[in-house]
């Protein structure tokens, strides 16, 4: 990865998929449409407004849908 590059993944915030990425863009996933918690058998495409996943040079930063933030060095390790 080149030094100013930053690689995004975006996922559904219905059902977790990861449905795009910066470098190919859509995966056109789609999930069940739920009813009383229950699959209907009719399908819908995924959004990208669930958490995000932004990776550089210096390591990833999650981006969760209800507000946390998580950052990891390259080797793995949390960043408080």
């Amino acid at each position: 990865m080149n030094e100013d590059e930053v690689f995004v993944e975006k996922f559904c915030s219905q059902c977790g998929k990861m449905s795009w990425d910066s470098q190919t863009g859509t995966y056109n996933e789609c999930h069940d449409i739920l009813e009383n918690g229950e699959p209907t058998n009719s399908m819908e495409p995924c959004d990208t407004v669930g958490t995000r996943v932004m990776t550089n040079s210096e390591g990833t930063t999650y981006y969760y849908a209800d507000g946390r933030v998580e950052k990891f060095d390259n080797g793995g390790d949390r960043i408080d």
